[in-house]
């Protein structure tokens, strides 16, 4: 008898930032948190993080630290503040991913970086299908205004 055979999903999530300010600190957070719909087909279930792309319309090449939860974090801070993360947020901290500046790639006057393959396991709380993240820049970075600040965040998700 033959097993039954794989059936994979694959969902791509985009998230664009909200920002306030061009100019922002190493350790600030850039944007608000950020929802990750459908992480998983169903309630509970999850799925493995296979890569992660950052547009950056303005080709600032900012690195980032892109911190992953399961429920919507309860941070005390906010767009434009140093990052602060509570301490019941660390249990619901599924892991990070580092974008370094190095991982960009220039196209006009913008740049996009892809981490391939960071496999970090995404699952959900029970009774939900939703992850949420959080990006936070690790070098003093400014954009030229704050039209040329959109970085959009696409997460390529493999469904079981």
């Amino acid at each position: 008898m033959c097993p039954a055979p794989l059936t994979s999903y694959t969902n791509l999530v985009t998230v664009t930032t909200s920002a306030s300010t061009p100019t922002y600190a190493a350790g600030d957070q850039i944007g608000e948190i950020q929802h990750i719909p459908r992480v998983g087909r169903e309630n509970g279930a999850g799925s493995i993080l296979q890569s992660v792309s950052v547009v950056d319309t303005g080709g600032v090449n900012a690195e980032l630290d892109i911190f992953f939860f399961n429920k919507a974090p309860g941070l005390s801070s906010t767009d434009n503040s140093s990052f602060a993360m509570q301490d019941s947020d660390t249990f619901s901290c599924l892991g990070y991913v580092n974008v370094s500046g190095t991982d960009y790639k220039s196209y006009g006057s913008g740049s996009i970086a892809c981490i391939k393959s960071p496999g970090l396991l995404l699952t959900p709380i029970t009774g939900s299908q939703d992850c949420f993240s959080v990006a936070v820049i690790r070098t003093t970075s400014v954009w030229t205004s704050t039209l040329s600040l959109s970085l959009n965040f696409q997460y390529n998700l493999l469904q079981d």
